[in-house]
């Protein structure tokens, strides 16, 4: 069974999201026809980007409902969860249940998202299909007890497509009057909808999917988590702070993501903003790297988690294991690729050869001083199987 089969098991085709979101798609397409611009409709995309992105899905569905980072006062929690209803993307209840999976089983085989599935299927496939652990009414109160019976949550959960229906009726309605009706009425109203509702929310559903799929892909680690999170300054630029994934995944359950003084992070001064004017009740901080500390072990706290999906270094070790013959000297050569997973698989491989694998030792010992992190964690892995394997070996006996 492939590995896009093996996600899909036991999921559902969910014809009505795909054309929900393929129609969504095409009519934001009119956004590239001159009579649906406007200067108004782009201002009004602009500033509900930065609105229903970073005080929407960043702030309120991700940093306050999944993790519980902050706390605003109520009214102020009320006003974030319109913002959130108006990205389009889903409930807030499903989404902060959809994100505390994934944190559980972060690139194994239970993820909502995992790109090691493939990447379209972290960046959107997945939407088509549904989850059973979250269409279950038990196991989603097991996954959100603390939102489940929320009745203002319930209220947005039920009526969030609604809201942004009717959004959008009231900024044509609104551009319609601006100019006293007629044709320039009609031109105006259509171009705040095409450029505040439907560009606007096909930008940010790719903005927010960009965090499920890259950055778990590319990118750099503050800390060794248990997951393939990554740090990507490109995606903390489209999505507000979000980027700073790998810092995310090592300790979720705080308001700033950014580690270093340079990892940016516009939602947290948001949040920050906020507090000083004395609209949030509680608020989780995280301390700054100092820029001499290196990556950090972070083991995770979640032990109970479904069989691992395998990165392609994983497969491409499985791969040289067949096709090498389990030669500890071929693997040794390949362990000098000029291709980063080629060397991090060959370390992978030789980890499984366990005491066979001795001779390699010094050669895995090299690697731990190579650029990429990744082989470098490969080394020392198989370095500590080889002893491990030589240590539970029986002893010879002498005669």
């Amino acid at each position: 069974m492939s590995t896009f089969s093996a996600a899909r098991k036991g999921r559902r085709f969910q014809p009505l999201t795909f054309l929900a979101l393929l129609g969504i798609h095409l009519a934001a397409g009119l956004a590239f026809f001159p009579w649906f611009f406007s200067w108004p409709g782009l201002i009004l995309a602009v500033l509900l980007i930065w609105l229903t992105a970073s005080h929407g899905a960043s702030a309120t569905y991700h940093r306050m409902l999944s993790h519980r980072a902050w706390q605003p006062v109520p009214w102020l929690r009320t006003v974030l969860l319109f913002w959130a209803a108006l990205c389009l993307e889903m409930g807030p209840i499903n989404w902060a249940a959809t994100h505390r999976l994934h944190h559980r089983e972060s690139d194994h085989e239970d993820d909502p998202h995992s790109p090691l599935v493939s990447f379209l299927w972290s960046h959107m496939l997945w939407l088509f299909f549904d989850q059973p652990r979250l269409v279950d009414k038990a196991e989603l109160r097991k996954l959100v007890p603390d939102l489940i019976d929320d009745r203002e949550l319930r209220f947005f959960q039920r009526w969030f497509g609604l809201m942004w229906v009717g959004f959008a009726a009231l900024t044509y309605l609104a551009g319609y009057l601006a100019v006293g009706g007629g044709m320039p009425g009609v031109q105006l109203g259509l171009s705040l909808v095409v450029w505040g509702s439907l560009l606007r929310t096909v930008l940010v559903w790719h903005n927010t999917w960009f965090v499920n799929s890259v950055t778990h892909l590319f990118g750099y680690r503050n800390f060794n988590t248990e997951d393939e999170s990554r740090n990507l300054w490109w995606v903390s630029v489209v999505t507000f702070g979000e980027g700073w994934h790998n810092n995310h995944h090592a300790i979720a359950g705080t308001a700033n993501y950014g580690m270093k003084w340079w990892e940016f992070d516009p939602t947290w001064w948001s949040i920050r903003t906020f507090q000083l004017l004395g609209w949030v009740q509680r608020a989780n901080l995280a301390p700054h790297l100092r820029p001499q500390e290196l990556v950090r072990d972070f083991p995770g706290k979640y032990s109970a988690k479904s069989p691992r999906l395998l990165r392609r270094p994983e497969r491409l070790a499985l791969s040289l294991l067949r096709r090498l013959g389990n030669s500890p000297a071929a693997l040794v050569k390949a362990l000098h690729s000029r291709r980063s997973n080629v060397r991090e698989a060959a370390a992978l491989a030789l980890g499984n050869l366990g005491a066979s694998a001795q001779e390699a030792a010094e050669a895995l010992r090299q690697a731990l001083t190579d650029r990429s992190l990744r082989v470098q964690e490969a080394a020392l892995k198989a370095l500590r199987s080889i002893e491990a394997a030589i240590d539970s070996a029986p002893s010879s006996s002498t005669g």
